[in-house]
């Protein structure tokens, strides 16, 4: 799998917050792409009964019945986690950083001593 679709499946199994595995995670993303399970197995190298197996155990931990809900759910959750990414490194943020005792008072003096 190139590095992106590897970001993409990393992004769904945090989406559900590592309830799935990320095999499964990997399946759930290649679902929601509109994969079928035969090129879904031949993407991760597995075989097609290890990929319906896996199809199972994902359905039933995100409580969903079939591809066409999970798929939905998948991309709503990725959007979901990637505009809470997005709010939180926001350039407004403003983070003070601490200082050492002593430190404050020496930038201080640093900023008011006369320039030589």
């Amino acid at each position: 799998m190139d590095r992106e679709r590897i970001d993409a499946c990393i992004e769904c199994h945090r989406a559900f917050e590592g309830r799935l595995n990320q095999e499964e995670a990997k399946v759930a993303w290649l679902v929601s792409l509109g994969r079928t399970n035969v090129r879904i197995g031949g993407d991760l190298g597995i075989g097609l009964s290890r990929v319906k197996w896996l199809l199972v155990r994902v359905f039933l931990k995100t409580g969903v019945e079939d591809r066409h809900a999970l798929g939905e759910k998948v991309q709503d959750r990725v959007a979901a986690l990637q505009q809470r990414d997005a709010r939180r490194k926001s350039p407004l943020r403003i983070v003070r950083r601490r200082t050492r005792p002593g430190e404050a008072d020496e930038q201080r003096d640093a900023r008011s001593a006369p320039d030589a």
